[in-house]
């Protein structure tokens, strides 16, 4: 199976877990808000939202290790000695990991955050549970890296539904617990799903590839060791960067307000995660062929990666993000109903505008990584993104409105995005004048159209299911418009035929 036909294969078993995942999160973050509340719930993110921000170290630094992997994904000796390597090096980080949640975390626990004293001893109790989420967490991302470098999607696909359904079961076990008990014992439950599924994982990983072995001493390789600790420390860097952007805001949200805001900006965090499902399926099943393509001197191949990921996955974020942002106050009362959290729909707008803006750049921020030069990239857009804390910190203490945490989280998504073309013009032969004409002029007349239709659609109709009508509007019109304005001759001639082919086998099925 060539490249693009490889990356469509995985990108359509990923899209199939996808809407399993995000219809089975999306009721489970309702249920959990009714049987926490929304003050439990809101300390639950502030406590324990590290978990949350878990699963994005752990994809982020699983890419880092899966760089090098693919680079070497065909030489077994070296990929059991990266993949031992690595174990080194993800051991020591967790063992610093629980070091800093023991000694800051619980300090900020009992000395700074806005937390009530009855709920306290629960507070203390849920930071010791996430201690051993995170140890196990970091502790596996040598092995998603290497499922990841194998393109074993499917493996990926069934443990990833398998996890989000048995977290929806640990929701309704809650409707058994007593009230004041439900924020450790939900913690406690979250705690073992997430060991079981990266023992699950490990078991697999060595049951399907036998030639993959633990043994330090004949695979421990202190250049590799020295590589991957370079590469991995400042990945690590700009990972703990992203998550110290939106935890660190969480906690500083919390420090002049209360956690009913907590419990807004967690409840934005959640749905703007669930939106982004097309566009982190599409660069999960790009990334490994990016690296192959470095690792193979193929440059061309990798500019060409890099410009289709931006323009597709802006696409894939856009049409269902714009008619979201026009509906969202009937799609949170359908939701959750008529109380759900003040703030929510303020903090959904910035975090959505935010996901558009890094989309313009996400391809080139995986091709930088590719490439593997990264310690003045992540040092700069680091720098830009932890730059929001200071900054809303001083605000809101001379009393400025929640509004402006949000401003200056997008001024530094801004940043961010400028650095990352800057950097891919300085390493490679990037070519600014293509990339407009090829990914940003491309989302003109799609974006402006979906605007233009829920705008006339919100202002003509008001009715109880009006978001229905709002969202299959735009998405005709936006999907209409990508491929008459926006698609190239290769790419409309690729979905004909792959519309064809579907079409064939229908027909097939129902002839025999």
């Amino acid at each position: 199976m060539d490249g693009n036909k490889k990356i469509i294969s995985n990108t359509i078993i990923t899209y199939l877990k996808s809407l399993i995942t995000i219809v089975i999160s999306l009721v489970t973050t309702r249920y959990l808000l009714d049987y926490l509340g929304q003050s439990d719930y809101g300390l639950f993110n502030v406590v324990a939202g590290v978990v949350f921000m878990l699963a994005f170290l752990n994809t982020t630094m699983a890419n880092a290790t899966q760089r090098f992997l693919s680079f070497n994904i065909n030489n077994k000796e070296t990929v059991n000695k990266l993949y031992n390597s690595s174990f080194v090096i993800h051991f020591i980080i967790a063992v610093l990991f629980i070091f800093f949640i023991e000694v800051v975390g619980v300090y900020m626990v009992n000395n700074q955050l806005n937390i009530d004293l009855s709920r306290l001893e629960a507070a203390n109790v849920l930071i010791q549970i996430v201690a051993v989420s995170t140890f196990f967490v970091i502790l596996s991302i040598p092995v998603e890296a290497l499922i990841i470098s194998k393109e074993n999607f499917k493996f990926l696909a069934i443990s990833s539904t398998l996890e989000v359904i048995l977290k929806f079961i640990a929701v309704l076990c809650l409707l058994f617990v007593n009230h004041d008990k439900r924020l450790v014992f939900y913690g406690l439950l979250l705690a073992l799903l997430t060991v079981f599924i990266k023992v699950l994982k490990f078991i697999y990983l060595h049951w399907k590839y036998k030639y993959v072995k633990i043994n330090f001493s004949k695979f421990f390789d202190k250049n590799i060791i020295k590589e991957l600790t370079s590469f991995a420390g400042w990945n690590l860097f700009g990972s703990l960067s992203t998550i110290g952007k939106n935890q660190g805001l969480t906690i500083i949200y919390n420090l002049f307000f209360n956690t009913s805001v907590n419990a807004a900006y967690a409840v934005a965090t959640q749905i703007s995660s669930q939106l982004l499902f097309f566009s982190r399926t599409l660069m999960q099943t790009i990334r490994p062929q990016m690296a192959s393509s470095e690792g193979e001197g193929d440059r061309v191949r990798l500019m060409d990666l890099i410009f289709k990921s931006c323009k597709f996955s802006f696409m894939l974020t856009a049409f269902v993000v714009i008619p979201f942002l026009f509906e969202s106050k009937s799609i949170y009362r359908f939701w959750l109903g008529d109380d759900y959290p003040n703030y929510t729909e303020l903090f959904t707008f910035f975090i959505l505008i935010n996901i558009l803006l890094y989309q313009l750049t996400i391809g080139i921020h995986s091709g930088i990584q590719s490439i593997g030069k990264i310690k003045n990239y992540q040092i700069t857009v680091g720098v830009f993104e932890l730059l929001a804390l200071p900054v809303s910190y001083l605000f809101f203490s001379l009393g400025y409105p929640v509004v402006f945490g949000m401003i200056f989280y997008t001024l530094s998504e801004i940043a961010a995005n400028t650095t990352r073309i800057i950097v891919i013009k300085k390493l490679t032969n990037f070519n600014l004048k293509n990339y407009f004409a090829e990914v940003l002029y491309k989302q003109i007349i799609p974006v402006f159209s979906s605007i233009i239709t829920c705008y006339v659609v919100v202002n003509i109709f008001d009715f109880k299911y009006r978001f229905i009508l709002t969202i299959c509007l735009s998405i005709t019109v936006f999907v209409f418009t990508v491929y008459y304005y926006s698609f190239n001759k290769e790419e409309k001639f690729f979905v004909k035929q792959m519309f064809s082919k579907i079409s064939n086998k229908i027909s097939n099925k129902m002839i025999n």
